[in-house]
């Protein structure tokens, strides 16, 4: 779908969308891991501006929508569990927190095809622009991994190793936020309690299906810390 809306076939990207949100139908992931490089590849080629012009109408839609629908301060929680039996939990948080500090664009893109910008804008601070599971339009936000107060994702002391933050709009308005928390296996590797707050009244299917972008970006992350090249 995200290739679809790249080639301007904007037919085959909402149909592409709509049928995986509602049909599911079995496709092969054969060449999943070779897709997903080259997608990243191009998006980087056409570069930011380029990635903006794509997602321009999407903004203008999800924007106010996103500022309605959080004005109510009331969250609901998207939650998923990833596991890697190799590595450690501190090891990845840094290695993740590095990525960022670097401006690692592409590490950032290849991780999931819903993902058109992540670019750091100051110290733990990062504009994002992508599509939320289930969301079929992208949204633009800036997660702010220095302000964690009051976030509506409890801390898990039995997860130790976290990164957090409020994500707001480009007008500084909370709209959601993120608490993802790790910890060490006694059998070795680690697991990650993966969790993300949407404001309260989005469609169900924003939470539900939010579960499948954050298994695949953090699975892709996890993949790229204990596998460097």
């Amino acid at each position: 779908m995200a290739a679809a809306r790249i080639k301007g076939n904007v037919t085959g990207w909402l149909l592409g969308d709509l049928d995986a949100l509602i049909l599911r139908p079995a496709l092969s992931t054969a060449d999943v891991p070779r897709a997903r490089e080259q997608l990243a590849d191009v998006k980087m080629r056409l570069g930011e501006a380029e990635m903006r012009k794509l997602t321009t109408v999407d903004l203008d839609a999800s924007n106010p929508l996103g500022v309605i629908t959080a004005a109510p301060h009331q969250w609901a929680i998207s939650h998923t569990t990833i596991q890697s039996d190799a590595g450690t939990a501190d090891g990845f948080v840094n290695w993740f927190n590095h990525r960022i500090a670097l401006n690692d664009v592409r590490s950032m893109l290849v991780a999931c095809p819903d993902h058109y910008i992540s670019r750091t804008t100051g110290p733990k601070r990062v504009e994002v622009i992508e599509e939320t599971g289930g969301a079929i339009v992208a949204s633009r936000f800036f997660i702010n991994l220095a302000e964690t107060d009051s976030l509506p994702i409890p801390v898990d002391p039995k997860y130790p190793a976290r990164t957090a933050g409020w994500a707001r709009n480009a007008h500084g308005t909370r709209i959601g936020a993120v608490r993802h928390q790790f910890r060490n296996d006694p059998e070795g590797g680690f697991t990650g309690e993966l969790a993300v707050a949407f404001p309260a009244f989005v469609p169900p299917t924003f939470i539900t299906e939010h579960r499948w972008h954050m298994a695949c970006e953090f699975s892709n992350w996890i993949t790229a810390y204990v596998t460097p090249s």
